[in-house]
């Protein structure tokens, strides 16, 4: 099996309403969090809001850095193995849920409850109960030793 390089990802957690806004491919079943690869030479910080430019229009939203998340899956027959900053996403108060919508033609963005997550397909499945107990800052989650 073909193995890749490790990639460095930013991903946010945007919270409205005690739910949680996720990405997915289209078609696909599984879903993130929002945000995509850290470009070399960029910080983590920076490449989350480009991607939440990119992909939802967001500019200049408040980001403080809540955890980090080692995750490792097979993608396309070749092993995956990336590293998450993760960070929580403060929007301004009169943010509207259906204001949030893809501007990729490739993703689509759904609202899941956060009591939901496990039986909608959460990717990394470490995030559920770090999501559940509040997003403390400061962890360190990883789906290791599931692969």
């Amino acid at each position: 099996m073909k193995e890749t390089a490790l990639e460095t990802i930013a991903r946010g957690v945007i919270i409205l309403k005690e739910r949680l806004l996720v990405c997915r491919a289209l078609g696909s079943e599984r879903c993130y969090l929002p945000g995509g690869h850290v470009d070399h030479g960029e910080d983590g910080h920076t490449a989350l809001n480009r991607e939440l430019h990119e992909e939802l229009g967001l500019l200049g939203g408040s980001l403080t850095f809540a955890a980090t998340c080692e995750h490792a899956f097979i993608q396309k027959s070749a092993k995956v193995h990336e590293w998450s900053l993760v960070f929580n996403v403060s929007l301004p108060e009169d943010t509207k849920e259906d204001a949030l919508c893809s501007k990729e033609s490739h993703i689509e963005f759904e609202w899941i409850p956060i009591r939901e997550l496990s039986e909608r397909g959460l990717e990394p499945s470490c995030l559920i109960p770090w999501l559940e107990e509040g997003s403390p800052t400061g962890a360190f989650l990883s789906t290791m030793r599931e692969v």
